[in-house]
């Protein structure tokens, strides 16, 4: 299977994604985004996602507006983020970051979340890839030919 068509499932780092509940400060958010060097956290109410919360938002909804570190992650996080499943493709993760400016995408099973993907996380990826074209193997050229979504 081309390394471009591979599923997210076989992707997924690891570690569980950095989970908060909405009626956390975003300090704590804060805190978790630092220790697992991540830069969003996923914010669920009763094990379900309903948001997440970047440093973008802290800047934006936080800091810009000189609210404190103790607001609740429900007032200042983004509502309803798209996600992705597990079984989507790689290609649509590059479609949907690229397309929409996403630096973040959950991944959802029955509306509880099971993973995160960055940018940094893509990109590493892509960097196998880049490394098989370089040295001149002629499998990674097939890894572009399909580029479609979902």
């Amino acid at each position: 299977m081309w390394k471009i068509r591979k599923r997210i499932s076989e992707f997924l780092p690891n570690s569980p994604p950095p989970i908060l509940e909405v009626t956390e400060p975003v300090i704590k958010a804060i805190e978790l985004m630092r220790d697992k060097n991540r830069s969003a956290v996923l914010v669920v109410s009763e094990g379900r996602l309903v948001g997440i919360f970047t440093g973008r938002d802290f800047l934006e909804r936080v800091a810009g507006p000189g609210l404190s570190s103790q607001t609740l992650l429900g007032e200042v996080m983004t509502r309803d983020p798209d996600t992705l499943s597990p079984a989507d493709s790689i290609a649509y993760v590059i479609e949907r970051m690229a397309g929409r400016g996403y630096r973040n995408v959950p991944i959802v099973v029955d509306g509880r979340p099971v993973g995160q993907l960055s940018v940094r996380d893509v990109i590493s990826h892509l960097s196998t890839i880049f490394a098989g074209l370089e040295s001149g193997d002629d499998r990674s050229s097939r890894d572009w030919i399909d580029l479609g979504g979902g």
